[in-house]
């Protein structure tokens, strides 16, 4: 069975695209598809030299009880963390932040600052797994060549994670993970990995699951057995999923099955007892109003 919903529009900079495709609410109950409880595809658009204002940087920020990941399709950003890790991405590299009790981190457009051009990427938040939603924090980067890529008859396929379902590295656990960018040919087919929880966004183009035809700007979940997905014109898509987690909290930057846990570092934030990443503490992103922000609870049974 095939379920196509519209991935919803996000407010962003002027020109700006963000597009919304997961949590998963085809039914109005939001819920994590697998771990992912975030999936968001941003789009900036072409800037000179020097044009770039400082406002559009995602500045220091905190997490707790996920894993944030960064998948860059165009452009460049600059993380920095208060591990003290720092990180330049480009196309094609991914950035992983491990939240776990908690970490603060920033994303700065530097060199797109300094040498004008477009941004496109993925930012994803993973729920991590029952039992480690408290573990110590840490970072791991995968270069663009890093990535297991498979090619043929008009498919190619990008494992940001392990070839699937595997593992992948970095993930404090054994739980298959499934993220893949895929491109289509057109009438090229490729068969969904078999995983408990999983779903295709349409970023380009247009294909068919079953008798479902699923847009760009569309999000097909797929219930487990069998799937083939064929593109009826050039396509790329986003296949994300794995293995379910139990009930949590989202609310801003925390993702947590403890509201108390939530509140506890919510008001840290705006105390000042966390640390800022290194070399870039001059400002920081302020924790919104209590209603300033919508409280979802996800996978609520």
């Amino acid at each position: 069975m095939v379920t196509v919903v519209d991935a919803k529009r996000l407010p962003g900079p002027a020109g700006a695209s963000n597009v919304l495709a997961a949590p998963i609410d085809p039914g109005g109950a939001p819920r994590t598809m697998g771990p992912f409880a975030l999936v968001v595809h941003v789009k900036m658009p072409l800037s000179a030299p020097g044009a770039l204002p400082v406002d559009v940087d995602v500045r220091p920020h905190p997490h707790i009880g996920l894993m944030a990941i960064s998948y860059l399709l165009d452009g460049a950003i600059t993380h920095r963390d208060s591990l003290g890790n720092r990180h330049e991405l480009r196309a094609g590299d991914l950035g992983g932040t491990v939240s776990g009790c908690g970490v603060v981190h920033s994303e700065r457009f530097e060199r797109n600052r300094l040498l004008g051009g477009g941004l496109e990427m993925f930012q994803l938040l993973l729920a991590l797994p029952d039992g480690y939603a408290d573990i110590e924090p840490s970072f791991f980067y995968r270069a663009n060549a890093e990535h297991p890529t498979a090619s043929g008859e008009g498919t190619t396929v990008r494992w940001l994670f392990s070839v699937p379902p595997g593992a992948p590295s970095g993930m404090p656990t054994a739980t298959p993970i499934l993220l893949a960018d895929v491109a289509l040919e057109s009438n090229a087919r490729w068969s969904l990995p078999e995983v408990p929880e999983r779903a295709l966004y349409v970023r380009e183009g247009e294909v068919e699951i079953a008798a479902s035809r699923v847009r760009a700007g569309q999000v097909a979940i797929v219930e487990p057995g069998e799937a083939s997905v064929r593109a009826l014109e050039s396509a790329r898509l986003l296949a994300f999923g794995g293995t379910g987690v139990g009930e949590r909290y989202l609310w801003w930057n925390y993702l947590h099955s403890s509201l108390e846990r939530i509140e506890q570092v919510k008001a840290e934030w705006r105390q000042g007892k966390v640390k800022l990443p290194d070399g870039d503490t001059e400002s920081f992103t302020p924790c919104p109003p209590d209603d300033g922000r919508p409280l979802w609870r996800l996978n609520r049974r």
